[in-house]
């Protein structure tokens, strides 16, 4: 298992001999697990976490006993050699995807699907803003938008990045893709929307552009913030951003693995 045994020292990051894990579930045999951006931040320090959280990795690939090929989600420590995981966080592989590229998949679309089905209750024909539309996150919410008939609104950070949006989503409209480095991206929503703005906002921008997102938000419209919980960084939230009924929620997908507190684990494994 790769483990920190200096939380915040990435010279500590080391791959341990661990038991193989017991209890209920159904055993893989991993072969690819894949880090997420906080996985970095974790092993540098860059964001605190608790002891027990020193192990790295949430979504991965691999065989089952039974020889099945499958992808998955836990809660952390995906990247080890067996885990056992909940059935309902465990989909088969496709003939056609390798393993290497399968690991990089159920993080994305669940946490898509998170914030679209179970935050922003997603109906066909909303009108969507979705940050950093060729990340992992934006990519997923982007397809899943799209599948539902919705108006997709998406920012990049250079004109490379919006080529390649464009050729892998033709459906987007070119005047849909604004800059996500500059606050004109506020413009190209209102413009488009006749100052209505969107139903629903997927934000993790800078700070200083939180704001503008915010306005982008139409009458009764939420605001999802991916990440203002893993960046820890201050953002001043002014109390102007809630007119017209606006909602602003601070996203947290690991929530939904805290079985005992919520019903969000259940609505999610009936979407995925």
């Amino acid at each position: 298992m790769l483990l920190s045994a200096e939380p915040g020292n990435i010279n500590s990051v080391h791959w341990a001999q661990v038991s193989e894990p017991s209890g209920s579930g159904i055993l893989v045999k991993v072969h690819y697990a894949s880090l997420t951006p906080i996985d970095g931040k974790k092993a540098t320090g860059a964001v605190s976490h608790q002891a027990n959280e020193n192990c790295y990795g949430m979504d991965y690939s691999g065989v089952t006993e039974s020889g099945i090929r499958v992808m998955g989600i836990v809660h952390r420590g995906a990247c080890q050699n067996y885990l056992r995981t909940h059935p309902d966080l465990l989909w088969p592989v496709p003939d056609h995807w390798s393993l290497e590229d399968a690991a990089t998949v159920p993080l994305a679309y669940a946490y898509a699907f998170y914030c679209l089905t179970i935050k922003a209750k997603l109906y066909s024909g909303m009108k969507i803003l979705i940050h950093e539309g060729a990340g992992a996150l934006g990519q997923a919410a982007i397809a899943i938008a799209l599948a539902h008939k919705c108006q997709v609104f998406t920012t990049v950070g250079d004109v490379r990045t919006k080529s390649f949006l464009e050729k892998l989503y033709p459906e987007l409209k070119e005047q849909h893709i604004g800059n996500s480095r500059d606050m004109t991206f506020g413009d190209m929503v209102l413009s488009a929307t006749n100052g209505k703005g969107c139903d629903v906002v997927i934000c993790n921008v800078e700070p200083w552009l939180k704001h503008v997102s915010l306005q982008c938000g139409g009458a009764l419209s939420i605001i999802i913030d991916t990440a203002q919980i893993y960046n820890q960084e201050k953002f001043e939230f002014r109390m102007n951003s809630l007119i017209n009924d606006r909602s602003y929620v601070i996203a947290d997908f690991s929530s939904i693995f805290d079985f005992a507190k919520n019903e969000e684990f259940k609505v999610c494994e009936t979407y995925l």
